[in-house]
């Protein structure tokens, strides 16, 4: 993984947009995984849809993890920490079964550790705990998906480098895991092996996190933003209402009213391709659907097409690579494959979008 200052390049943008209006805080880094959550309901068990058909996707530092519509998880790439969640150690190009989880709605994956939040409103969390991520109160890693006490109502969960949080039920926001940069608690670096409800805000409606930073999305449209040393000054650079938050540690998106997407840091230049849908960022890249339709990553100052026909309804970024759920449920991924972690079997490098095999 690449040990550059991410979250510095992030405060550094917001800072230099801001001008006089703003200190910088004093910020520290760490890489990036990317996620984002929104609160809305789990589904019923399978539903309308073939139980299995996949219904969300993640992707961590090595490895990526799809949910089906029958609550059981799929995991693939690097399991050198337990983060595939099948009780081995052992990395797969293919999709393993995670043990134990048959009712998950939602899936976030940091560095090397998977979380999901279950149909209900709990939270398990698996692979490593170094920092506390998988919020047991404790730092052994786990092959096997483990409960995250006094979590049972999350509605939205996200993951950062080495942190998790979730929405609660009412609008709380409840973070653990690594804190040196106060990307779990704004108030104070120490560590947050289990969770703890982040104080002032009451009543989040979306979450972001990547890297070392968090942000939270009010039911208002105002963005606050956490990590990097200190309280970002986000609703400044976005004044509400904006929604859609999109986190890494090369900017800051989030949609405008009108839809209009509005970025920092080396996206700043290409929000234009994007008109519509999702964005995420893969490393340094932005990616999403462009005006023409088609799936593309902006980057070296031009958007190349990762897939011409193939219509995303999610998209998730991690430090190397990235995945999406296109509208016929398939899962698709592109970028970095050494770990095995585009899950088609090989461990080939792939600049076009390949499908996932055997989630289907």
């Amino acid at each position: 993984m690449s040990h550059r200052d991410p979250s510095r390049a992030v405060i550094a943008a917001l800072a230099s947009m801001l001008g006089q209006v703003a200190c910088q805080p004093s910020p520290k880094g760490a890489p990036a995984v990317v996620t984002t959550g929104v609160t809305t309901p789990g589904p019923a068990p399978c539903g309308a849809l073939a139980c299995d058909t996949p219904i969300d996707v993640t992707v961590g530092g090595n490895h990526a993890c799809a949910v089906r519509a029958d609550g059981t998880v799929w995991c693939w790439g690097s399991n050198t920490f337990g983060q595939l969640g099948d009780s081995t150690r052992t990395s797969s190009s293919r999709p393993r079964k995670v043990v134990g989880v048959s009712d998950a709605v939602q899936l976030a994956a940091g560095d090397q550790f998977t979380c999901a939040r279950r149909r209900g409103g709990a939270v398990a969390c698996w692979g490593r705990n170094w920092f506390g991520e998988l919020g047991t109160a404790q730092t052994r890693l786990s092959t096997r998906p483990q409960a995250v006490p006094e979590i049972d109502n999350a509605v939205a969960l996200v993951a950062g480098h080495a942190h998790a949080c979730v929405i609660r039920r009412g609008g709380s926001v409840v973070c653990w895991g690594a804190n040196s940069s106060l990307e779990s608690a704004p108030t104070s670096s120490l560590p947050r092996v289990a969770p703890m409800t982040v104080a002032g805000i009451t009543n989040a409606h979306e979450l972001a996190a990547g890297g070392e930073l968090t942000c939270a999305l009010d039911d208002g449209g105002a963005l606050r933003c956490w990590g990097a040393g200190g309280v970002v000054p986000a609703a400044l650079l976005f004044p509400p209402p904006v929604h859609a938050p999109v986190l890494s540690t090369s900017g800051l998106c989030v949609r405008k009213k009108d839809d209009a997407l509005e970025c920092t840091g080396v996206a700043d230049k290409v929000a234009t391709q994007f008109p519509s849908g999702e964005v995420a960022f893969e490393g340094d890249k932005l990616c999403g659907s462009t005006a023409s339709g088609s799936l593309g990553c902006w980057e070296y100052n031009k958007v190349s097409t990762v897939a011409r026909t193939t219509h995303l309804t999610r998209i998730v970024g991690g430090v190397r690579s990235a995945c999406g759920l296109d509208v016929d449920r398939v899962v698709w991924c592109w970028g970095a494959n050494l770990q095995g972690q585009l899950g088609d079997g090989s461990i080939a490098d792939r600049s076009n979008a390949v499908r996932v095999e055997g989630l289907r």
